[in-house]
């Protein structure tokens, strides 16, 4: 899906469906977490 050629693949879409990060590899976990945050309360507005 996506055209991935990378494993592991991180993509995290926000509510309306656009794709708002991605991540190829290990690592990176701080920030992903950053961005499910951001997006949580963005959806709450």
């Amino acid at each position: 899906a996506f055209g991935n050629q990378y494993w592991p693949a991180h993509y995290i879409f926000d509510a309306r469906g656009q794709l708002r990060y991605t991540a190829f590899g290990e690592g990176d976990y701080s920030r992903q977490e950053q961005v499910i945050q951001q997006l949580l309360q963005e959806s709450k507005a």
